[in-house]
């Protein structure tokens, strides 16, 4: 029934051609189930279209709530910008939330970054409450829901995120480090190279590319006739023809990406109309880059650092560990998880 409902007003704001557009791509009224966004050039124009959605609504006998709407400005004046909606005045905000993403009017990640990374704590420490005691539960049976439940929450939307800053970064490091070193029961001045490769654990940075890459492909593998398929295509052959420095967001993004990883070959393919690989072999492809970079990152640091030759005897590459992987009751978790905390101390406090 809301499909009905919602189709008909859809077709009225497009024709209206009062909302935004990317070339000739109509982009003013993105919907997502009954989550509707209505994105103008202008106020006049931004003004019309609410009146359209709720002249439409009254006529079906059903009212907007205001209070759930949200209004913001890009570019512009956001102290003398307002609009009306069934008579009541809604003042410009700096933030909201769509589809569970934050948006906000700095087109910066920041804020964003901090909303997951306080969303990920909180499912952090809930997920460590199954533990009765130090010792029930193998770390990397800790470590594998982390990667399941909780790295997701905090990463929702990284696709997305787009120039990040080196504090950006840190920040969600810090996290994945927070949770390596509470999986494993070890001290916060744990040596970081040395906790999270017991684990089998990359960088977050890394996960966070491999989920751009992927995310890309998506798009360019879409359904031609899709919005989202046409406004890549747009966007992808605008930025091919003003160069690397003309946009941000996903594609310049992607393409710093592709480059690094030597798979700029994928948009050459697209242009040229040559069959892409599909999910499975693109992800893998994807995987196996990332993985082969950041380990030989890892190799280089840990080779050259006196502090780590006896951790380099017992572990000496980017795998769950053994120690762990033997320790099934209790006393012989308890007995690895000794035997972790001395080869992770840290001889000086780990500043990275």
């Amino acid at each position: 029934m809301y499909l009905l409902f919602i189709d008909k007003l859809l077709w009225n704001l497009e024709s209206s051609k009062m909302g935004s557009s990317v070339g000739h791509l109509d982009t003013g009224c993105p919907t997502m189930a009954d989550d509707l966004t209505l994105i103008a050039n202008n106020k006049t124009s931004l003004q019309n279209m609410i009146n359209t959605v709720t002249s439409y609504a009254n006529s079906w006998g059903y009212q907007l709530n205001e209070s759930k709407c949200k209004f913001l400005v890009f570019n512009g004046n956001k102290k003398t910008a307002k609009i009306n909606i069934n008579g009541t005045i809604l003042t410009s905000c700096n933030a909201a939330t769509h589809v569970g993403i934050e948006l906000n009017t700095s087109m910066k990640s920041a804020a964003a970054i901090d909303a997951r990374v306080r969303k990920g704590r909180s499912s952090l420490f809930s997920l460590l409450t199954i533990r009765e005691s130090q010792y029930d539960v193998n770390p990397l049976v800790l470590a594998d829901l982390v990667q399941k439940i909780t790295v997701p929450v905090v990463l929702y939307g990284s696709e997305l995120w787009s120039s990040m800053t080196h504090s950006d970064t840190m920040k969600l490091e810090v996290f994945l480090r927070l949770a390596a070193k509470c999986c494993q029961n070890v001290g916060r001045l744990s040596r970081t190279d040395m906790v999270l490769s017991l684990l089998g654990w990359l960088p977050i940075s890394a996960q966070i590319e491999q989920r751009k890459l992927n995310f890309f492909h998506k798009l360019l593998t879409m359904d031609p006739l899709s919005l989202s398929h046409q406004l890549l295509d747009y966007r992808l052959n605008l930025f091919i023809l003003r160069g690397t420095t003309s946009q941000s967001g996903l594609i310049p993004d992607a393409y710093v990406l592709l480059n690094k990883y030597n798979l700029t070959h994928i948009i050459d393919d697209y242009r040229n109309n040559v069959p892409l690989p599909s999910k499975n072999q693109w992800k893998n492809k994807v995987r196996q880059s990332i993985n082969k970079h950041y380990t030989a990152q890892w190799l280089q640091r840990v080779s050259a650092d006196p502090d780590f030759d006896r951790f380099w005897v017992v572990h000496p590459t980017i795998t769950p560990s053994t120690l762990w992987r033997n320790a099934v009751t209790p006393s012989e978790i308890r007995d690895a998880t000794n035997v972790v905390r001395h080869l992770v101390r840290a001889s000086v406090p780990d500043v990275r």
